[in-house]
């Protein structure tokens, strides 16, 4: 089987499917569904435009963080943002001007994937983490047909699916804004599927499958406290959010199995993006580690946002009156988050949870590989 780059290091960003007009990339899945393309020697004409945009063989440019800020969105859209609301922010500018925002999208958690969207009432589809790897398809082609057309766009997605999308395109338009992810690597979504049909089958098919969520805001009063629970959250059709003791990200095998890198892509563990310099114009993340001297209340997230290039630093002007902003150290930043210090660990039951999995399913072979995690666990919450 030929493939456009070493399989190892592909991160699946289909630049390559999205370039080939003779259709000659085909997609196969690996035991664990994680997604590759290979060539189809009978329809490919050896133009070698695929292996030309393939951002592993020819890397996109990085730069390294212009500004650091600290970011927390005004009025009433804090209240359904977890991380500070900076994307939500700049998608509402872009929106308003008549432009066009892609972005992953769990409106449809058993396929999560890149959508389009031109109307600011269909912004809510975008919003929430999802730990899972974003099916791209063929959006890139309607990125450039709509920057053809002068319109502007804002894309936002992981750093690979950044270097994708500039691979693709072959040349930067000055009505691209891109905005890559703090990624902490990607399961695939055959994983989070297994997962969604455990609780499914749990609870007679009741569960609402445009409402699940790996993050919830806990009340607190403490403006200086952040509060953000991370577990396997859903809700049940006519039933309120669902919070189950087993559904708690330290028992929940999907969410563990994730914090503690078993089963994500291979190439997330030689990440050549989880590092300070960046390749999109914006950089977003969970401000973690952000020092009590901040004026920003903080108890509903605050986003952290790196701008690495003057693009950034001109649309991030236009966005100040939609939030609340104060600037910090770049150097806290990348002290306060490991993946821009280096790429998740993989863990050392990796290849055993891979021969594993396809016979014995999910659950059991997450506990069976993080046995011991579980205990350490638990030891270090009993001694709390």
């Amino acid at each position: 089987m030929q493939t456009v780059c070493p399989i190892e290091l592909c991160t699946g960003c289909m630049a390559c499917l999205n370039c080939c007009t003779h259709n000659a990339i085909h997609i196969f899945s690996d035991v664990c569904g994680f997604r590759y393309p290979y060539v189809v020697a009978d329809l490919c004409v050896n133009c070698k435009l695929c292996e030309q945009v393939c951002p592993v063989n020819h890397q996109q440019e990085k730069r390294p963080p212009k500004f650091c800020y600290a970011v927390t969105i005004r009025g009433k859209d804090i209240l359904t943002c977890a991380s500070g609301g900076a994307a939500t922010a700049l998608s509402t500018f872009v929106l308003e001007k008549g432009g066009i925002v892609y972005g992953c999208s769990g409106r449809n958690m058993l396929h999560i994937s890149h959508i389009r969207i031109a109307d600011i009432r269909d912004l809510p589809l975008l919003k929430g983490s999802k730990y899972v790897q974003s099916e791209i398809g063929l959006i890139y082609r309607k990125v450039k047909e709509d920057l053809k057309q002068n319109i502007l766009v804002l894309f936002i997605g992981t750093p690979c699916q950044i270097a994708g999308l500039k691979g693709f395109l072959k040349k930067d338009y000055h009505t691209l804004i891109t905005a890559d992810i703090v990624c902490h690597g990607v399961p695939s979504q055959r994983l989070l599927n297994d997962n969604i049909q455990y609780y499914q089958n749990k609870h007679n098919n009741r569960v609402e499958l445009n409402n699940i969520r790996f993050r919830i805001i806990n009340d607190n009063t403490d403006t200086k406290s952040l509060k953000i629970d991370y577990g396997f959250y859903f809700s049940l059709k006519d039933s309120s959010l669902s919070k189950n003791v087993d559904d708690e990200h330290s028992y929940d095998p999907y969410v563990w199995g994730f914090l503690k890198g078993l089963f994500l892509r291979r190439s997330c563990y030689v990440c050549s993006y989880a590092c300070p310099s960046r390749v999109g114009d914006f950089t977003f993340a969970d401000f973690w580690g952000i020092g009590d001297d901040t004026i920003l209340e903080i108890n509903n997230g605050v986003s952290l946002v790196l701008l690495n290039t003057e693009k950034a630093q001109l649309f991030f002007n236009e966005i100040k009156p939609k939030i609340n902003f104060e600037r910090r150290l770049v150097k806290e930043a990348i002290m306060g988050n490991g993946r821009l210090q280096a790429p998740t660990y993989c863990h050392k039951r990796y290849h055993l949870f891979r021969m594993l999995y396809p016979k014995c399913g999910l659950r059991f072979s997450v506990k069976v590989c993080l046995i011991r995690d579980f205990v350490k666990d638990k030891i270090k919450k009993s001694l709390k």
